[in-house]
């Protein structure tokens, strides 16, 4: 009896597994700006939908998404890019919180303006829900079910169309949010039909812009090819300006970093003994800044050197200063950068860092760069430069910086908050994975 329970729960295990499923489309995309059409866009698309993983294949390109990895791989001319897959949804997050709170500015300046659309549409545009507003979407059923919003159109789904497994259609909505995008609710209804349209109409109003898909379904099939496997592939570095120092630093490995962040711990204890108690206190914080070792009871010991040192004296000053006065603790480092020779770039590190405080990302961004230069492999500065790119939006950047931070020192503390931020991704916008 029970190894006839046990067989019973793997046929059910193994029918809840969805079939993956290969779909041929022809996609026409038409944009409009400022009323004025361009010419259209037609593509042949293939795309692949499983539980695990999505790939979508066109003319010279193909990207796959890896759920159970968290990464993203484009392929293009026989080149892989091994990106995370948190990038994508990280900038639509932050773009979206930045079009809502220009929308609410405006609104209290009684400044409002069409362009930058109403909340619901820019739900649709990133297929995302702020959590606040109401859809306000009116919903007309027939031959086909359309959603309109305020007169605009935003979706069509013909009622034609080919009945697939519950799993089936989750993929086919994640493959919609992914390629071009879709309001929550309107995905949500089309989940609940378990109906692969024939034909899909998807509307986006893009500040200028109108931006038109027409998905045409010519077929559907079980696929029975295999997994993608790039497990093999590196992550990729950043792109530029940053392509050179995120080659050099993943030239390196975890096991080079933790020994170069040792040497510098020794080089430290040396510097002391030998009178330098400024060069003794930079290459401590460097060795912190690359591995995230705990070095308060190191700087307990070298406190009283570095009280009676003036140049040591003057860099805690600046440092602990720079909480109250961010202007004149940057004016002192710059000062402090000129004398400290070999450690002169991690006190461009503390520049940046300054800089960003008092507002100045990118003075920051080009001295957190310029210290990466003399050390690639300090993963703080991977972090806080990662930090720069998305306060900028610039989010593919931004996950590629934190990528290689995690890389040269996969428990370094600094990057705890990349890991919150990318659980409050995957707990709050589950559609996405």
């Amino acid at each position: 009896m029970i190894r006839l329970l046990i067989l019973i729960f793997c046929i059910i295990c193994t029918v809840a597994q969805a079939t993956p499923l290969r779909l041929d489309l022809d996609v026409r995309r038409e944009v409009s700006v400022d009323g004025k059409p361009t010419p259209a866009d037609l593509r042949k698309v293939t795309v692949v939908l499983a539980p695990d993983y999505l790939e979508i294949a066109e003319p010279g390109e193909r990207i796959v998404h890896d759920f159970p990895a968290r990464r993203s791989y484009r392929v293009k001319e026989e080149e892989v890019l091994n990106r995370s897959l948190y990038a994508d949804l990280g900038f639509r997050v932050a773009e979206m919180r930045n079009r809502l709170g220009l929308q609410e500015a405006m609104k209290s300046s009684g400044q409002e303006t069409e362009l930058l659309g109403d909340s619901v549409l820019v739900e649709h545009l990133f297929s995302i829900d702020d959590e606040v507003s109401e859809s306000g979407l009116v919903k007309t059923e027939g031959a086909v079910t359309s959603y309109k919003h305020k007169g605009k159109l935003l979706a069509e789904f013909s009622t034609r169309g080919k009945k697939i497994e519950p799993e089936q259609m989750k993929a086919f909505v994640r493959f919609l949010r992914y390629y071009c995008g879709g309001h929550p609710d309107i995905l949500a209804d089309l989940a609940l039909t378990g109906t692969l349209s024939e034909e899909t109409r998807l509307d986006f109003y893009n500040l200028n812009e109108v931006v038109s898909y027409r998905i045409h379904l010519r077929d559907s099939r079980a696929h029975a090819g295999p997994r993608p496997d790039f497990s093999f592939v590196p992550i990729s570095p950043p792109a530029e300006p940053l392509k050179t120092l995120g080659e050099a630093a993943l030239m390196l490995s975890a096991e080079t970093v933790a020994q170069a962040a040792a040497n510098a711990r020794e080089a430290s204890q040396k510097a002391l003994t030998q009178g330098d108690v400024l060069g003794a206190a930079l290459r401590l914080f460097e060795a912190m800044l690359m591995d995230g070792g705990d070095i308060t009871a190191d700087l307990a010991r070298m406190r009283p050197s570095m009280e009676a040192n003036p140049e040591a004296g003057a860099l805690m000053n600046a440092l602990l200063g720079g909480d109250q006065d961010p202007v004149a603790g940057e004016k002192a480092l710059v000062l402090m950068e000129a004398k400290a020779g070999p450690g002169a770039h991690v006190v461009a590190i503390f520049r940046a860092g300054l800089l960003m405080a008092s507002q100045r990302p990118v003075e920051a961004r080009d001295l957190y760069a310029r210290a990466l230069e003399a050390n690639p492999a300090i993963t703080g500065a991977w972090k806080d430069l990662g930090d720069i790119y998305h306060s900028n939006y610039e989010t593919d950047i931004a996950w590629a910086c934190w990528d290689i931070g995690r890389y040269l020192a996969p428990r370094h503390p600094m990057l705890t908050e990349v890991g919150r931020l990318e659980e409050y991704l995957r707990s709050n916008y589950p559609g996405f994975f």
